[in-house]
């Protein structure tokens, strides 16, 4: 399978030689491979993020394979210095994933500051398989839900919560602005995922703190701009302005402020917004006619939110994509605007006896502001009047925009060999139900509007 797309091919050859390098040192004892973190969620920042990583195998780790990967890694980094510390992969076995409640099990593990070893994982790595379940990118092996023992909202809740406060004693160990910065940001997301019940990246996170707590906006800048160009080596005059933070953070934490999240997902079945949807800021957004000129704006997003599922299912060939693109852009379709700035597209065909989802697209930057969800609820509020039903497609390999659909209330009614045939019944029933041959069933469709894959909400 080709290495995921990326805007930047330097990082996509990387995956490649990396993906190579750990099917070739643990050969059929690999199951899976997984991408998530930032380089999936749209936070990337070139020369400082890592790639993170989880590789699944069939047994446990042991010394013998750490030493062949330890090779396979230091080979790497001679290749490419600049990435030294900055590729994290965590090496654990089916059992593992499957047990992490209840077991502790051997893993391989390298990360920034630590050469690979092995270690005993457990429910400690709950938020790490949260994050895979929730937007990995599948690079080779089955979808990751065949794997991870489920994760439930509310344990993810509580880890994100114990995760926040753990750093009131951590960041007494920091010794440096990049780690001082890494601290703010984190229990920023932690904060937003108790709150929220959803995860998005550590700059959205922020961007939130910032909004809801104006009066540590300007600490929370330092720490966004030292996360990409730090002062020096250690902690400045800020540090016991850090300290407060994570403390009055820690505090709200300890609140009663953590959604319902049993009550949400009931609620979001039924394709409607909830009380907790308020605790999150979503973006003001409208939808405006896409002009012929507007070309150049989607397309990159596209590029930017499909190029991932693009090449890992087909490979990316540009002039193809831009022809398919050109040719998708039909009257009818719609861009999403916020803040007088295009962010991304919809398309939606309307039919007597349905409402077919075509297309939704959003740039990286602003998923998981609420956007995507709300632009899907209001096309299921108009179907809901006309008591049709909704039918979309997405890519079995995008695993988060399959369960935002499902906690939408769209159910599985088909599926092609890279392609789930996802359906929403108003509350009355639906005037159809049916597999339409021209929506894309068993065709090539390699960016083909007709797919729904949102990279997340």
């Amino acid at each position: 399978m080709p290495a995921p797309m990326t805007t930047d091919p330097e990082i996509a050859v990387l995956l490649a030689e990396i993906r190579g390098g750990i099917a070739a040192t643990l050969g059929n004892d690999l199951v899976g491979l997984y991408l998530f973190g930032s380089l999936v969620s749209g936070d990337f920042t070139p020369g400082v993020s890592d790639i993170d990583l989880l590789a699944v195998s069939q047994r446990f780790m042991t010394d013998p394979d750490i030493d062949r990967l330890r090779d396979m890694h230091r080979e790497f980094v001679e290749r490419h210095p600049e990435w030294e510390d900055r590729i994290e992969v965590a090496y654990q076995s089916k059992h593992g994933l499957r047990t992490w409640q209840t077991e502790r099990s051997p893993m391989g593990i390298i990360s920034p500051g630590e050469p690979i070893h092995l270690i005993e994982a457990g429910a400690e790595w709950r938020i790490n398989w949260f994050f895979v379940l929730d937007h990995g990118v599948t690079l080779a092996g089955p979808p990751p839900e065949t794997l991870i023992a489920p994760i439930t909202r509310e344990v993810f809740i509580e880890a994100a919560r114990e995760l926040g406060r753990s750093w009131i004693d951590r960041i007494h160990t920091v010794t440096d602005q990049c780690g001082e910065s890494y601290a703010i940001l984190t229990v920023c997301r932690a904060l937003y995922s108790h709150q929220a019940g959803e995860l998005v990246s550590k700059q959205q996170a922020a961007r939130w703190v910032q909004a809801r707590r104006p009066e540590w906006s300007e600490l929370i800048e330092m720490a966004l701009e030292r996360r990409v160009s730090p002062n020096d080596n250690g902690p400045d005059d800020s540090f016991d302005d850090t300290v407060r933070f994570i403390e009055t953070m820690a505090a709200e934490l300890d609140g009663d402020n953590a959604p319902d999240a049993s009550a949400s997902t009931r609620a979001r079945r039924r394709g409607f917004a909830t009380q907790d949807d308020s605790r999150v800021s979503i973006a003001k957004w409208r939808l405006e006619p896409a002009m012929p000129g507007d070309f150049d704006i989607l397309f990159d997003i596209h590029r930017r939110a499909m190029g991932l599922y693009v090449e890992a299912i087909w490979g990316w060939d540009d002039g193809d994509q831009r022809r398919r693109f050109r040719g998708a852009l039909k009257p009818g379709v719609q861009a999403v605007v916020v803040d007088g700035a295009i962010v991304g597209m919809l398309d939606v065909r309307r039919g007597d006896d349905e409402v077919f989802i075509g297309n939704i697209e959003l740039a990286p930057e602003m998923q998981g502001r609420g956007i995507g969800s709300a632009i899907i609820r209001s096309v299921l509020a108009e179907a809901q009047g006309h008591g049709v039903p909704v039918r979309l497609h997405v890519f079995k390999i995008n695993s988060r925009a399959r369960r935002l659909y499902d906690s939408l209330g769209f159910s599985v009614v088909g599926e092609t060999e890279l392609h789930y045939e996802m359906l929403w019944r108003t509350a009355e029933g639906t005037r159809a139900n049916r597999v339409d041959p021209d929506r894309g069933q068993g065709t090539d469709r390699r960016y083909a509007p007709g797919d729904s894959s949102l990279r997340s909400e």
